[in-house]
């Protein structure tokens, strides 16, 4: 479904060019749950940001299903984006002054237009998913960062993606909230969704189907 051959990605640092993707060979088969591993400093989130087309390789081959993903023009990589990949990030990235309820609507908040009625029981249902829909209408300073990685989650699953990409989904949190959060996600790849994740927790990794390891920009 996802294929990389080769990818390589350089970024300059104080003038000086720094290579961190040396030649990524990788592919994400349908529905798979793929953890990526590595230390700090080895290239884990630059080649999850590749694979999720929010940065672009320097060199090498990126396909997903039958589109090259390099030679697609901003607009229709932007729509594809759109439709078929969410991102879960280790920092969640919810604006502060929006309810929790619109934090999960940020997806359809692409225009002016007022948000459609099957959009807002779409989030509401995602928020119950994740046990927030009580706190729909709280703000994400009054949420513990548990709570506040949930609503990224209800976020990423509201457009009702074919492959979730997470970035330590769990990096910030407790045990005992990581492995509520792990026991999410492997509920939703249970149900047909792909996943790529990130994460520096062995245990973590060992609950998903393959594990790779990436060292010093190569997978090992």
């Amino acid at each position: 479904m996802l294929t990389a051959k080769n990818i390589t990605k350089d970024f300059t640092v104080s003038g000086k060019v720094v290579p961190v993707l040396k030649g990524i060979f990788l592919s994400v088969d349908e529905g798979e749950f793929v953890a990526i591993v590595g230390r700090s400093g080895s290239g884990k989130t630059t080649l999850l940001n590749v694979l999720s087309t929010l940065v672009k390789p320097d060199d090498g081959d990126l396909h997903y299903r039958k589109n090259d993903l390099r030679s697609l023009s901003d607009s229709r990589l932007n729509k594809l984006r759109q439709a078929d990949f969410s991102v879960i990030f280790q920092f969640h990235h919810l604006l502060p002054y929006l309810t929790v309820l619109e934090n999960s609507l940020l997806p359809f908040m692409r225009s002016m237009k007022p948000v459609k009625k099957e959009d807002m029981n779409k989030a509401r249902q995602c928020l119950d998913r994740v046990g927030l829909a009580d706190k729909a209408d709280r703000l994400p300073g009054s949420l513990s960062g548990g709570e506040q990685q949930r609503v990224a989650i209800a976020r990423a699953l509201v457009k009702s993606s074919k492959v979730l990409f997470a970035d330590e989904p769990t990096g910030s949190l407790d045990k005992a909230t990581g492995e509520q959060i792990m026991e999410l996600l492997s509920t939703l790849h249970q149900e047909g969704m792909s996943i790529v994740m990130v994460t520096h927790e062995p245990e973590y990794a060992k609950l998903t189907q393959r594990t790779v390891v990436i060292e010093d920009g190569l997978m090992v």
